[in-house]
């Protein structure tokens, strides 16, 4: 009904999105420099908090993990919305 049955498509006229999509820093594209940053934060969550650890616990022995009193399902499901997010 809003598109009165039409395709719609994206016109290059947001500056954001043609900067985020074309955009250089320090002669970087800056989805280099959002890739580097995500991988340092991803970094830093498992190699320095409780969450890292636990996450290492289940992917080495999920049984075990559970056994040691971490929620398993909880830990899982954050995870894969985190990785839905990222993508």
């Amino acid at each position: 009904l809003l598109s009165d049955g039409r395709a719609q498509g994206y016109v290059l006229n947001d500056d954001i999105f043609v900067f985020l999509g074309r955009g250089k820093i320090a002669g970087l594209p800056v989805m280099v420099w959002i890739l580097i940053l995500t991988a340092v934060a991803v970094h830093i969550l498992l190699k320095y908090t409780d969450i890292g650890r636990n996450l290492y616990a289940i992917g080495g022995n999920d049984t075990a993990a559970r056994l040691a009193g971490i929620n398993i399902n909880k830990y899982l499901i954050a995870v894969y919305a985190l990785i839905g997010t990222v993508a």
